[in-house]
């Protein structure tokens, strides 16, 4: 496994809550490459997690995580905790997006993918945000083109000026949008902007319109997550 190596820095510990045993050390490896340690977590789950020892965790999306999920999120000392969300395959990645998933992860855990994901993240989970500008984060969401049809993605990530989404959709750039989602505070945000890129095969980039007073939730949302840095 190859990446660029970070500077020399104290480690920090992600939980691995659910993963399965033949996928971890691809996980761990990753990680380490970005100076982050990971610990497997069993038992009583919720506890060691209030303890506040770690910078994020990775949850397995199957039948137990929701309720572990809305507990990290109504915790005060975790509801802005990274988590990664590992998909098994036909887990509807949808249903568990209302927590506010900071990235996805898809079984069997391929190298390439995880470090890719854990480097989209890192700078969060070793609390250094302000170092990437765009906040990793994974919310249903309903796009509607201007005077056409409506689509479901999910985000990607936010930005003080734009959102990129995930969609199976076939829209191209250029075309003007509204965008329908609920922030992971329970703040319904709705912005109208426009499509500026597509990375195929299913990742779109939007623009937030200039002065869209819609946009001030998600600033505002931005802003208090990035105060907990």
């Amino acid at each position: 496994m190859s990446a660029p190596s970070p500077h020399a820095q104290p480690a920090v510990t992600v939980a691995l809550i659910g993963v399965p045993a033949a996928g971890e050390p691809t996980l761990r490896a990753a990680f380490k490459l970005f100076s982050i340690e990971t610990q497997s977590l069993n038992g009583n789950v919720r506890q060691a997690l209030q303890a506040g020892r770690f910078a994020g965790c990775v949850v397995r999306l199957d039948a137990n995580a929701s309720p572990l999920l809305d507990f990290l999120r109504s915790s005060p000392a975790n509801r802005h905790l990274p988590i990664l969300g590992l998909c098994p395959a036909g887990a509807k990645i949808a249903e568990f997006a209302k927590v506010g998933l900071n990235a996805i992860l898809h079984e069997p855990i391929m190298e390439a993918e995880a470090v890719k994901v854990v480097r989209s993240v890192h700078t969060f989970i070793r609390h250094e945000p302000r170092r990437h500008v765009r906040i990793p984060i994974v919310l249903e969401t309903e796009v509607k083109i201007s005077g056409a049809q409506s689509f479901s993605a999910l985000t990607h990530d936010l930005s003080y000026g734009g959102i990129s989404v995930t969609t199976e959709a076939k829209v191209f750039p250029d075309n003007d949008v509204e965008i329908n989602f609920r922030l992971p505070n329970g703040e319904p945000a709705k912005v109208g902007g426009t499509i500026v890129w597509r990375h195929h095969p299913n990742l779109l980039g939007i623009r937030f319109a200039a002065g869209d007073e819609g946009g001030n939730s998600v600033r505002q949302w931005i802003d208090e997550y990035l105060r907990l840095y």
